[in-house]
């Protein structure tokens, strides 16, 4: 497991930009602090705070909050405390491709990382959170954890049974629309159910939401594009295969936030809850054509699950 240590620190403290803007430390903002004194399990955590971003500050503002905290305990001792701490208070703990822990939540809508480290016979906790860091200040080794989709969340079970079955009724619903519209054209094993392992399957992801975008806590949901994909080759009238789509889908799923635009195209989401938890079919329909030039209506649909949190009873 990587360490993330002070060198760092030392080298953005140095860096002067050929705007001639050094790098400037910063006080570190009490809302920070707190979020991570509530996670500390009994470690006493040190803050750090820079700016990362090498012009001019009054040309665009920029921040990197840092903290750092020793606790008595193995790595999985204290991976298991974290968590247990976390959740608590709108973390999402998650696990990176090589099965490193990471805790993740937001704050003022920027997303703050903590992750831990063995330190002989105690762990290293490290957090951090940014705003506006320019590429020519040295990434934060935190942020390598969670970039792109390196790390999934890690469920709570009853999180993970709330959230596939969820995933599992538009799954059904998804095949059955495009079994009716385009027979044959359906693979069930392309799009799997239950959910996945994230990234077995490329369009389907395990995300990270807002539970609550006020207080900054977070849950995961699944979202899941070309679950459908038909063709409609008898009319081109939208209403006549949204129609047909609902006629599929029955009374338990809602047609909600339709959409018109100018490029001949409708979207629109079909919903119902299951087990309390939002499940969605997102729909697209356009005009076009197939590829011998005949007119007709391209079905697209993909998944959309409501955010369920850790925490969930």
């Amino acid at each position: 497991m990587r360490k993330t240590g002070g060198a760092l620190l030392v080298v953005i403290g140095l860096l002067v930009s050929g705007c001639g803007q050094s790098i400037k430390d910063l006080d570190v903002p009490g809302d920070f602090q707190r979020l991570i004194r509530d996670v500390a399990v009994g470690g006493q955590p040190v803050f750090s705070g820079k700016t990362c971003f090498s012009k001019p500050l009054e040309e665009r503002q920029s921040y990197r909050y840092r903290a750092e905290f020793t606790a008595p305990g193995t790595l999985a001792e204290v991976s298991r405390q974290l968590r247990g701490s976390a959740v608590g208070h709108g973390w999402q703990p998650h696990r990176t491709k090589d099965g490193e822990f990471v805790l993740i939540r937001s704050l003022n809508k920027r997303e703050v990382v903590l992750s831990a480290v063995a330190d002989g016979q105690n762990t290293k906790v490290s957090a951090f959170t940014e705003d506006n860091c320019g590429g020519d200040v040295p990434r934060d080794p935190l942020l390598n954890l969670v970039l792109g989709d390196n790390a999934d969340p890690d469920l709570a079970p009853r999180q993970r049974q709330l959230l596939a079955s969820a995933y599992d009724a538009v799954h059904q619903l998804g095949v059955a629309i495009t079994q009716e519209l385009d027979p044959g054209r359906v693979d069930p094993a392309k799009t799997p159910s239950p959910p996945p392992i994230p990234d077995d399957y490329p369009r389907t992801d395990l995300k990270t939401c807002d539970v609550d975008a006020a207080t900054g806590a977070q849950g995961a949901q699944w979202v899941s594009s070309g679950l459908v994909a038909g063709f409609h080759t008898d009319t081109t009238d939208f209403k006549v295969v949204e129609d047909r789509i609902q006629a599929v889908a029955g009374k338990r799923w809602k047609a909600i936030g339709r959409k018109d635009d100018v490029t001949k195209r409708v979207s629109y989401e079909l919903e119902r809850e299951v087990g309390g938890v939002r499940a969605a079919l997102v729909v697209e329909l356009k005009q076009t054509e197939d590829h011998h030039a005949k007119p007709g209506v391209n079905v697209q649909g993909g998944i959309v699950t409501g955010c369920v949190p850790p925490t969930v009873g």
